[in-house]
């Protein structure tokens, strides 16, 4: 009876694990270290995987304090956003999110600004982008970034690892709910890198209801040729062995010197939030599902949807990095040229510019002035008319 709510891989191993034990009594003490081993360390990826998710919490919970007495702590002038699970599919799938909920009335139809990560697709990672939109806009609408499935806590969905097609239809499901529960939601949708991708399939899916489209540097055309995609094509080729590689590291290395690791990588003046968040990515399961997709998106994003985006053109806000070997200089060309009713802005810093010194701010300031038309209330309501 018990053997029946196991996975099958364990199921199989158990089985194969008597076998072993009845035809060579002498090899099952070894073989029962063995499974014992292999139990500890898959339950200690789960706790290493909990603690972390539990610090992130309490930094939140520091960070918005405003009773605490912390000196290095500056709290936030808004209040803890909601940490949640929401579910992507039929099956039950999960898919973590964090979102500010609205604390003020407004007129006309609801809003949803609905933030798509890159890969790692973790969150908090968006946190900080999140507090300037809201800090700027208010808590007039909701605020939500919706994780990529797998890429955080992934015993949530017992270790599966999702394909870049799963995720897309993850992110329909989830906003085909939304607008089951109110079909007049406005979206307001903006991805980084391949979020940009999933944001253009949200606005295939969903034309009727998009509101204002934020394409940060996007990854939306021909990834295998870029020069970043040439660089890490044989890693994604093979990326079992860079999984291997992580789980030898989760195996040997404790979490404090982890910790160390990550801190001296992405540099000790980052914020604590977005050191945790890149120290959940040492997991096999998690890195699974990280090169797996990034593998995916070599083969699957290849040319360019002109139709579509020529579609939401004056809808759309592209912001560019000065150097990015994600989107190179022929790409940002090609997309100022196809689509110049769009809006093009240029950011100093690097593809990954929440890890950088006034990454999030420079990034906000642009996209608040885009999305600031649809979140003032009576742009909202002139919106709503037109698309009725």
């Amino acid at each position: 009876m018990a053997s029946a709510s196991l996975p099958p891989s364990v199921a199989a191993f158990l089985e194969n694990l008597k076998l072993q034990a009845q035809r060579h009594s002498v090899l099952a003490p070894v073989l029962a270290l063995a499974l014992a081993r292999f139990v500890y360390h898959r339950r200690r990826g789960h706790l290493d995987q909990l603690r972390v998710q539990r610090a992130l919490s309490r930094r939140l919970a520091v960070e918005f304090d405003h009773s605490t007495h912390d000196a290095a702590v500056s709290p936030s002038p808004i209040a803890a956003p909601a940490e949640e699970w929401d579910v992507v599919a039929e099956d039950g799938t999960q898919a973590q999110s964090v979102a500010y909920y609205p604390m003020e009335r407004t007129e006309g139809d609801k809003v949803l600004v609905l933030i798509v990560p890159g890969n790692p697709g973790v969150p908090f990672y968006y946190l900080p982008l999140m507090q300037e939109l809201v800090r700027k806009h208010g808590r007039r609408h909701e605020v939500r970034c919706l994780s990529h499935t797998g890429h955080f806590m992934p015993w949530k969905n017992n270790g599966r690892a999702f394909t870049l097609e799963e995720q897309l239809e993850h992110k329909a499901f989830y906003v085909t709910q939304r607008l089951r529960e109110d079909p007049t939601l406005q979206l307001v949708v903006i991805g980084h890198s391949i979020g940009s991708y999933f944001v253009l399939d949200i606005a295939r899916r969903f034309p009727q209801r998009i509101a204002k489209l934020v394409l940060m540097q996007p990854t939306i055309m021909h990834m295998a040729l870029s020069p970043k995609g040439k660089q890490m094509m044989p890693l994604f080729n093979h990326y079992e062995r860079g999984v291997a590689l992580v789980g030898v590291v989760e195996y040997l290395v404790p979490p404090s010197l982890r910790r160390w690791v990550v801190r001296r990588v992405v540099g000790a003046k980052t914020s604590e939030t977005l050191q945790l968040a890149s120290l959940s990515l040492v997991n096999s399961s998690v890195m699974r599902n990280v090169l797996g997709m990034a593998a995916n998106e070599m083969k699957d994003v290849m040319e360019l949807d002109h139709e579509l985006l020529q579609q939401f053109e004056d809808k759309t806000l592209f912001v560019y990095s000065t150097i990015d070997e994600w989107v190179p200089a022929e790409f940002v060309q090609e997309y100022q040229v196809r689509f110049p009713n769009a809006q093009h802005r240029v950011v100093p810093q690097a593809h990954a510019f929440m890890m950088e010194t006034n990454g999030t701010r420079d990034m906000a300031a642009h996209i608040s002035q885009w999305v600031g038309e649809v979140l003032d209330r009576k742009q909202v309501r002139e919106i709503d008319a037109t698309a009725a």
